[in-house]
Order: structure tokens, then C-alpha cells, then sequence
């Protein structure tokens, strides 16, 4: 995952963005203003894994409690492969 953050601006809620991405195994890197471009500042490397279940459940549910639409699109796709 890569976040722009605003030159000067403190990196606030860091920690929780590391946690998130740890529990998928998602690296995170950070894009600071940095003369006429952008300078890259590697916060996390990624680290594949399996994530729980509980995990996966927790991000579906999120997202989807969000997003009326993505909910019936996810619920018509198992449907479609014959799971539901």
C-alpha cells in the first residue's frame, strides 16, 4: 500500500495503518513532496502470509457494510460458483 502524505505533515495513525497491513502481509510505503517529485520512505516490506479467517471476516464485513452494492456483487458471485 502506498500513502501520500502532505510535506511537513506528521504521520499520524502509522502504527494502526502497519498493524492492518501486517495482518495481510501487505507492505506499506509512504510518498513525502520532496523537491519537484516525491521521495518513497519504506515503512513496512511485505511478508506473504495467510491471514485468520477472523481477519478476513472483519475486512469483508467492513467493506461491505460500506459499500450496498460490492455486498450483492460479492453475495452474487458465490451464487454464481454454486457455493451459496
Amino acid at each position: 500500500m502506498v500513502l501520500e502524505w502532505a510535506k511537513g505533515a506528521e504521520l499520524e495513525g502509522l502504527e494502526a495503518m502497519e498493524s492492518a497491513c501486517s495482518r495481510f502481509g501487505v507492505g506499506l510505503i509512504t510518498l513525502h513532496k520532496h523537491y519537484g517529485g516525491f521521495r518513497k520512505l519504506i515503512q513496512l516490506e511485505a511478508v506473504p502470509n495467510v491471514p485468520s479467517e477472523d481477519d478476513v471476516e472483519d475486512f469483508l464485513e467492513y467493506v461491505l457494510s460500506r459499500k450496498v452494492d460490492a455486498d450483492k456483487a460479492f453475495g452474487d458471485l458465490w451464487i454464481k460458483r454454486g457455493v451459496a
